[in-house]
């Protein structure tokens, strides 16, 4: 019975590879993987040669951009905004990563405005969102209670504040463009010519 199933399973659904003709598969029938039924033969396999060998042309593209020397730059800026961002905050990157979190949460709000002011909304409500101890630790990957202790440390500095709902929103100390502006080399002085 089961090969009877089997078989005509194999029947109505054709599992084959792609046989392209840049790629080095062959292609092949997966019904020899399931078992075909004793009565009936296997699909033969179509072999085609393998392409030449693909020349190094990618390579000389991609080094011909200069690209070692962008991510050379580009790492430099990236570590001199890591320490100024862990001087910052006390020498704690975890609390730089919450606080950013709040930050692109605010800035998923103002953007969510822009673009109804766009689409020509005429009345629109920016609404503010919360976050609480356990999404934040889903999002960043921190346990809760360090994530509680460093929402505490933010709350002290008035980058966060916790509103009577009991949740957390960025504080009057949190500076969006200011916030931004400290991350500008990644954007923009890591990677200019020169």
């Amino acid at each position: 019975m089961r090969s009877m199933i089997n078989a005509r399973f194999a029947r109505s659904i054709d599992y084959t590879y792609p046989c392209g003709e840049h790629t080095s598969y062959t292609k092949s029938n997966l019904n020899r993987f399931v078992g075909v039924a004793a009565n009936e033969a296997a699909t033969p396999v179509e072999t085609r040669p393998a392409p030449p060998a693909p020349t190094d042309r990618w390579v000389t593209d991609f080094l011909g951009q200069d690209v070692s020397r962008f991510f050379y730059r580009w790492g430099g800026s990236f570590s001199a905004v890591l320490v100024r961002m862990r001087g910052r905050y006390d020498g704690d990157l975890d609390q730089f990563l919450i606080h950013l979190v709040f930050m692109l949460t605010d800035l998923a709000s103002a953007n969510a405005v822009a673009e109804a002011r766009a689409k020509g909304a005429g009345t629109v409500i920016q609404r503010r969102r919360g976050l609480n101890v356990l999404s934040l630790a889903d999002i960043t990957r921190i346990p809760r209670e360090s994530v509680r202790r460093k929402l505490a440390t933010l709350v002290d500095r008035s980058l966060v504040v916790r509103e009577p709902d009991g949740l957390y929103y960025p504080g009057p100390a949190s500076d969006i463009d200011g916030f931004f502006y400290a991350l500008s080399p990644l954007f923009w002085d890591g990677v200019r010519p020169g």
